[in-house]
Order: structure tokens, then C-alpha cells, then sequence
């Protein structure tokens, strides 16, 4: 009964959001950008609440990013305006920290690779350049010196995102690396396709924009409801090294109780509907 259940709730997910999808993509048609951003917001409140229904023991990294996500959707409604400005770069900077700082956690120690820094390297350097001729473009939209530096800052956050996903997953090679990678890379396309649909007029951007949007709050919310994988990496990784003590200490130092907890409980759930 529990595993039918647990179908139930992902099968469920998948309808809700390729429903937010379609509506999406209808108001971005007919109507104007206001009525956009305001289904937007929707969306992103429609995927918090489901976080907060399904799952009774909740990651604070993940219930804070999903907040940080909803006041950012609140402050894009007033965008234009100079506060709007401000708290919407200031949300975003927060978003992107907080998904840093969660997953930074795992792979602290790890041992640099030439391939890592070599990706690094590529990195900060197309976006440090990316910023620069964007910023060329559109800085006569920003009023003060303050409003440049908290984008560069936005930027800046976005790469590192980036980096330690890759970072991420080099280290764990697991199916949570993974969707965890592709919910970054879901957020930045969303986030540099918004900019050059809005900033440069491309309207077919919004499209890309809003689909990887949902996407990555797909990837997010089964990243974090998904404590089967959590298990599952665990495993892994003990194959892999050995025992527990032998874990990278990466693995071992930020081990979460809540979620070794919720992982037994999954897997007991599982063998007692068998």
C-alpha cells in the first residue's frame, strides 16, 4: 500500500506539473508580461505548497531555497521599479546561496582535479565576460552603482552554482548528483533566457525561460522528496569505499540524521508493503 502511495504522489507531481506547464505557456501567449509573471508566481507557490503536503520531515536547505524562490517571484511583479529591482537580485543571490551551501556541505574536501579547474577556469570566464557585454547592453536600466554590483554579485552565484554541481556529481556519480545537476542547469537556462527575452525582446525566450523554470522545480522538489536516492547514494558510496569510516570525509562529517532517518524509514515502509 505504502509503494502504491508513493506512485500515487509522483504520478500526481508529473500532472500538476506539466498542467503548470501548459498554463504557462497559454497565459505567456495570449496575454501580456504582467499576467506571466503573476502565473509565475503561481507555479512557484503551487510547488511549495506540494513540498510542504508531501513530506512531513523537511530539508531546511530545501524548504528555504523553495521560499527564497517565492519571494523572488513576489519582487519580479514590481521588477521595473527600484526596490523591485533590488529585492528581486537580493532573493535570487539568496536562492542561489542557499543551493550552494547545501550541497557545498558534501564536497568540501574534495580533492582538486585539473578537470574541475580547467571547468572552473571556463566558468568565470564566459560569465565574467557574458556580465560584462550584457551589462554594456542594459546598464542604463540600473540607477545606481549598488544595482551593478548586486548583478555582477547575482552572476557570480549563478557560476559557482554551477561549479559545485559539477563538483557535486564528479564526487557521488550517483542519480542525485545527477538530477541535482540538471536542476542548476534547469535555473541558469531559465535565468539568462528571461534576461534576453526581457532585456533584448526575444520572445521565444520566454518560452525557454518558463519550461526550464518548471523543470528545474521538478528536478528540485524530487531532489528534495525523493529520500530513496538519498539511501541509494549511501549505498553507493559504501560499495564504493568500503565501510562508513571509509567515506570521504566530505561524506561522513555532514551526514544528516534527519535524512538518515527518513531514508530507514522509506526503506522500512518499502519491505513491510512487500
Amino acid at each position: 500500500m505504502n509503494y502504491l502511495n508513493f506512485l500515487w504522489k509522483r504520478h500526481r507531481f508529473l500532472v500538476i506539473a506539466i498542467a503548470l506547464l501548459l498554463v504557462n505557456s497559454a497565459v505567456i501567449y495570449l496575454t501580456d508580461l504582467t499576467h506571466s509573471r503573476q502565473i509565475r508566481l503561481f507555479s512557484t507557490a503551487s510547488f511549495l505548497l506540494f513540498y510542504l503536503l508531501s513530506n512531513k520531515k523537511r530539508n531546511v536547505f530545501i524548504l528555504a531555497t523553495l521560499l527564497f524562490f517565492l519571494g523572488k517571484d513576489i519582487a519580479i511583479q514590481g521588477y521595473e521599479s527600484y526596490v523591485g529591482n533590488i529585492v528581486y537580485l537580493l532573493f535570487g543571490i539568496l536562492v542561489y546561496g542557499t543551493i550552494i551551501l547545501e550541497r557545498f556541505q558534501k564536497i568540501r574536501n574534495i580533492e582538486i582535479s585539473s578537470s574541475l579547474i580547467f571547468l572552473s577556469v571556463l566558468l568565470v570566464t564566459a560569465n565574467t565576460y557574458a556580465l560584462y557585454n550584457i551589462l554594456d547592453k542594459i546598464g542604463h536600466s540600473f540607477e545606481n552603482t549598488f544595482q551593478i554590483i548586486l548583478f555582477y554579485t547575482y552572476g557570480a552565484f549563478m557560476m559557482l552554482m554551477a561549479i559545485v554541481a559539477v563538483a557535486y556529481n564528479n564526487l557521488y556519480d550517483s542519480k542525485r548528483s545527477f538530477i541535482f545537476i540538471l536542476l542548476v542547469f534547469s535555473f541558469v537556462i531559465s535565468d539568462v533566457s528571461s534576461l534576453f527575452a526581457y532585456y533584448y525582446e526575444i520572445d521565444f525566450c520566454y518560452y525557454i525561460d518558463r519550461i526550464s523554470y518548471i523543470l528545474g522545480f521538478v528536478f528540485f522538489v524530487n531532489y528534495g522528496l525523493n529520500l530513496t536516492l538519498v539511501r541509494e547514494e549511501k549505498e553507493q558510496l559504501e560499495l564504493l569505499y568500503g565501510t562508513p569510516s571509509d567515506l570521504p570525509k566530505s561524506e561522513t562529517d555532514s551526514a544528516s540524521v534527519s535524512e538518515t532517518k527518513a531514508s530507514l524509514l522509506t526503506y522500512t515502509n518499502h519491505k513491510n508493503a512487500h
